[in-house]
């Protein structure tokens, strides 16, 4: 019978592999921020230009930076904390109109301890995750960055 790890396991491996300088399969490789003692998603390359991209595979890396970045105060699964909620009928993340006015957001305001502190293409990749989690778009949707302005934030 196989067994399965938990969260915490898959997260202290993720450290380990990045203090042996591995590189993760989507070009990101995690980095310690001494100044709060976390792990933070870093990305190698440059932003996603890649027409084979999808919103749910940038969605994938983006679940892991949510957890590790987000989820302290948004709550595990999206429910708001001591942050509001981001995901589900209680979320207003279509107060933001678009994709591109919610990537506005929180690239320059989260998180709230490190304003502005991720690299580009993790905020795109948490904005992907919200999107697919919210049913904005979807996941098997191509991605393109120059569409966001005009992608319109509404709750199914």
């Amino acid at each position: 019978m196989r067994r399965k790890l938990p969260l915490e396991a898959l997260l202290v491996s993720a450290v380990i592999l990045a203090a042996a300088g591995c590189t993760s399969s989507n070009g990101t490789t995690p980095t310690t921020n001494p100044s709060i003692g976390t792990t933070t998603p870093t990305t190698s390359t440059a932003p996603t230009t890649d027409t084979s991209a999808t919103y749910g595979s940038l969605a994938l890396s983006g679940q892991s930076i949510y957890t590790i970045k987000c989820s302290s105060c948004h709550g595990n699964q999206g429910q708001g904390i001591t942050g509001p909620a981001l995901i589900g009928t209680t979320s207003s993340l279509d107060k933001y109109i678009t994709a591109q006015g919610l990537l506005d957001f929180i690239s320059t305001q989260m998180p709230l301890n490190n304003p502005g502190g991720l690299a580009h293409q993790d905020y795109l990749d948490l904005l992907c995750f919200l999107m697919v989690k919210n049913s904005f778009v979807d996941q098997a949707g191509a991605f393109a960055e120059s569409s966001l302005a005009n992608l319109q934030l509404k709750y199914p």
